[in-house]
């Protein structure tokens, strides 16, 4: 009877959850769907193959986005050569499932009741992160990087490896990598694990694919173009990188605490990892267990991409950027696998956690509500904007010429169709004439 409980607790906490994001997602594009828009535009009118490949390897800051961008590609290909963004916001958020699956399967080895999975997923499945319930986007390459380097970490950490398999890893890092810059740091965590499992040639194979992943990767790189230059000091990188571990709070009110509770999860973190690497050290590896090396594997994995995202953005970037509450959010659930693992946890403490994160839930989404309605008025006043004026807010007056003309383009073809085409058209002016 309890586990069927907590199986309906898991599902309705889930459904929630997909259905806020449907409820709320708009077909208006924010920020860099902006730039997702203008490639398919791009690639539809490009002169040769050559070129549209160019459009889909092109960096848009550090990122190459070869793996969003067919995503979106395909998406308007199924839908008959319509964009509707709010399928960017779905499927990126569907990627949530594939993360919460391969921590099921580590969490199966444990061999405890299915009581103790709920606070992950009753925790995993709430807006923290808000902007990747709305951002089409940064939920596609935030989401969609997880899920990939999950699999890979999970896949290496816990099965035989031989050739063909290195093969087929390194095709799923090359999928991460193109999805977002940070699946770069893959490429060292798995020569860690390869050199502790002491497949000496395996490693060897694995180090010079990776070294030409990272010239293909960056051999056309112009840090003057493709990048911003921030001027970092290391009290100012420490600070976000506390401010990140500690943001599942709401860290754009409460800085001070975020830094205070990311310090606390920094030693706590240690300290849970502290007998796997003492095991390291001693070289005693098969004393570790597969699942053991995932959480130390992937948590790694989270501890370099907060590190990296610190060095790249500042103090209050860290504090203010909620899709980055995410890694906080994994990097917990990590945290909480080992506890249960290397403890025997009362039942009544998960009773505790059970009612602490749905209590945490019905706040997030009571503040989430607030802060999506603030963010469909601006978005609804940008289509307006560019409808009515056609201009565009954007760190340049070039860029927004040039995203509000291939937008322009894109509605005139039939392409995109606006969710609302008039509010006040005495208010904003001339909207834009489509041909009959």
């Amino acid at each position: 009877m309890l586990k069927y409980f907590c199986l309906i607790l898991c599902i309705s906490s889930i459904l929630i959850y997909y259905i806020w994001v449907i409820i709320n997602s708009q077909n208006i594009p924010f920020a860099d769907d902006l730039s997702f828009m203008a490639n398919l535009y791009d690639i539809q009118t490009a002169s040769s193959f050559t070129d549209k490949i160019n459009i889909f390897f092109a960096f848009h800051n550090e990122h190459k986005l070869l793996y969003p961008r067919l995503l979106v590609w395909i998406l308007a290909r199924l839908q008959g050569g319509i964009i509707d963004i709010r399928w960017w916001i779905w499927i990126g958020n569907s990627f949530l499932l594939g993360v919460l699956y391969i921590f099921y399967i580590s969490f199966k080895s444990y061999q405890k009741p299915f009581i103790y999975f709920v606070p992950v997923v009753l925790f995993f499945f709430q807006p923290i992160y808000i902007e990747l319930t709305y951002w089409g986007m940064a939920s596609i390459q935030n989401i969609g990087i997880l899920l990939v380097s999950s699999l890979v970490l999970y896949k290496i950490s816990t099965y035989d490896t031989d050739i063909k398999k290195i093969f087929i890893l390194f095709l799923l890092t090359v999928s991460a990598v193109f999805t977002s810059a940070n699946g770069l740091v893959l490429v060292p965590i798995i020569a860690g694990i390869l050199l502790l499992k002491k497949r000496y040639n395996l490693l060897s194979i694995w180090i010079i694919l990776g070294c030409i992943l990272f010239w293909f990767y960056w051999h056309d790189f112009n840090p003057q173009i493709h990048s911003v230059a921030i001027k970092r000091t290391i009290s100012g990188v420490v600070l976000s990188f506390f401010a990140l571990l500690g943001s599942f709070l709401e860290s754009q009110r409460y800085g001070k605490f975020t830094i205070v509770a990311g310090v606390f999860i920094a030693i706590a973190m240690a300290y849970l990892l502290w007998p796997i690497l003492k095991i390291i050290l001693k070289s005693e590896f098969k004393k570790i267990s597969n699942s053991q090396l995932f959480l130390l594997s992937y948590f790694i994995f989270l501890l370099l991409t907060i590190t990296v995202i610190a060095f790249n953005r500042n103090f209050e970037d860290a504090l203010h950027v909620s899709r980055y509450k995410i890694y906080s959010v994994l990097i917990l659930i990590v945290m909480y696998f080992l506890i249960i693992r290397r403890y025997q946890v009362s039942i009544h403490i998960i009773y505790v956690l059970i009612i602490g994160c749905t209590g945490f839930a019905v706040y997030n989404y009571k503040r989430a509500n607030a802060v999506t309605h603030a963010h469909s008025q601006l978005l609804n006043q940008q289509l307006n904007k560019w409808f009515y004026l056609q201009q565009l807010d954007a760190p340049t007056p070039l860029q927004g010429q040039y995203y509000a003309t291939r937008w322009t383009a894109l509605y005139l073809q039939g392409a995109y169709i606006p969710p609302i085409e008039s509010r006040n058209p005495s208010k904003h002016g001339n909207r834009i004439a489509k041909p009959k």
